[in-house]
């Protein structure tokens, strides 16, 4: 055998070794995390019946199954599960205790509602004068 196609049969047999080893350092996302990811603009946001004008025009990331809000520097994991009524949506940051919401995708619309960091999941799209409670309108940046 010559030395030309030892090297070839070589370098396929590196490529093989090297693709049944490697690691696909993206996790899988199927269902409603693909409607997800992108850029959200906020429409609204609003707590204790109050709307929070600052957070009006910011940007909320998501790519794969992290979050962050445009300036933020760090990103947090999120999951949903599609099966609860309404959907559920969690953020973790891995220090701070859990937020638990639910949410509402339709389109290039998403409603996220969520609780105060350890509090219990919302049953509702609302906010109270009495909880900590977060009401955010979404819609896909363009």
């Amino acid at each position: 055998m010559n030395t030309s196609r030892l090297s070839i049969i070589f370098l396929v047999f590196l490529g093989f070794i090297t693709r049944m080893f490697a690691v696909d350092s993206k996790p899988e996302i199927s269902g409603d995390y693909l409607l997800f990811q992108g850029r959200w603009t906020v429409l609204r946001n609003e707590i204790r019946k109050q709307t929070t004008p600052g957070m009006h025009g910011r940007l909320f990331i998501f790519e794969a199954k992290t979050f962050r809000i445009d300036t933020d520097k760090g990103s947090e994991g999120f999951s949903i599960d599609e099966t609860t009524k309404p959907k559920s949506i969690d953020f973790d940051d891995g220090r701070s205790p859990v937020i638990k919401g639910i949410y509402q995708i339709d389109g290039d619309a998403l409603i996220i509602c969520t609780g105060a960091p350890g509090a219990k999941r919302p049953k509702e799209f609302k906010t109270s004068i009495w909880s900590g409670t977060v009401l955010t309108s979404l819609e896909r940046a363009k």
